[in-house]
């Protein structure tokens, strides 16, 4: 079970949920989002830290989490598309390097939008040449290009996450 701890903070009109998963490290990833139904006054945000990148997700640094962070995804999957995705680092522009290998190349992942993929990865070069962030990004592009958000089974994410580790 990926889920260790959540935590349901009301501040003001505003409340936030913060839960702590196994993923990156033992017990270090968290995600924050507003609860539904979210209040008019703000977008619906996911801070992913190290758990979910754009087109990635974190290492293993703890040992395979591969359920743990199955789990998460699946998880993260419900959130409603437009949610923003916030990931902790700049990693979209490798990450997509992977995905179009993993597409073109090696043909193992058949569920990721290869048209999309190659148009993110060339909008990615160009904003990364003008020095220019590529985050945050939205659940319903990470639905459509994240092989790791995309996996169905278990052993479809650690196909993904072992080819990752090794790219």
């Amino acid at each position: 079970m990926p889920m260790i701890l959540v935590i349901w903070i009301n501040l003001r009109n505003f409340s936030f949920v913060y839960e702590l998963c196994k993923i990156h490290t033992t017990y270090l990833a968290v995600h924050a989002y507003p609860p539904k139904p979210y209040s008019a006054r703000f977008s619906s945000k996911h801070k992913a830290g190290d758990t979910l990148f754009v087109g990635g997700c974190g290492r293993f640094f703890d040992g395979p989490a591969y359920t743990s962070a199955f789990e998460t995804m699946q998880k993260l999957k419900q959130l409603d598309q437009d949610t923003l995705v916030f990931c902790a680092h700049e990693y979209t522009q490798q990450n997509l390097r992977f995905v179009q290998d993993m597409v073109n190349e090696r043909q193992v992942v058949d569920w990721v939008s290869q048209p999309t993929v190659n148009y993110l990865a060339d909008t990615v070069a160009e904003q990364r040449k003008d020095k220019q962030p590529t985050v945050p990004s939205t659940i319903g592009i990470e639905s459509e290009i994240n092989p790791f958000l995309m996996a169905s089974t278990v052993d479809d994410f650690a196909l993904v996450r072992d080819a990752r580790d090794n790219f």
